[in-house]
């Protein structure tokens, strides 16, 4: 269901969606969406394509559907669980563009993030 690309940060993300993915029924709703996602740090951005799978690329794609900023310390922190999501956004740690835009989009990506931390 999704395709480990070469890349340091791209790897890691795309083996922590794997671990979600686990779980059968992640897999019938994922399978379902059409939309991007795009994650940038402080390292360098990759992109996660929902389209009948999952695919984590190397770059910042134009049309993503959710633009999300954040650096590399939030990220280890929320995998910690030293943070949460919500908290982070509310501290401004966390920025996403294509909240307003793609509501259902947010919340899909949200629930993923959730099942992959534990939150």
């Amino acid at each position: 269901m999704i395709k480990e690309p070469t890349d340091f940060v791209g790897n890691i993300l795309a083996k922590l969606v794997a671990k979600a993915l686990a779980k059968p029924s992640m897999v019938s709703k994922v399978e379902g969406w059409k939309m991007i996602v795009t994650l940038s740090s402080d390292y360098y951005p990759v992109s996660m394509v929902f389209d009948e799978g999952v695919t984590v690329i190397r770059k910042i794609d134009a049309d993503a559907t959710l633009n999300v900023e954040m650096n590399f310390a939030v990220i280890i922190d929320l995998v910690e669980g030293n943070t949460s999501m919500v908290r982070a956004m509310l501290e401004r740690k966390i920025r996403v563009r294509g909240l307003f835009r793609h509501p259902i989009a947010t919340f899909r990506f949200y629930r993923l993030m959730q099942t992959i931390i534990g939150e």
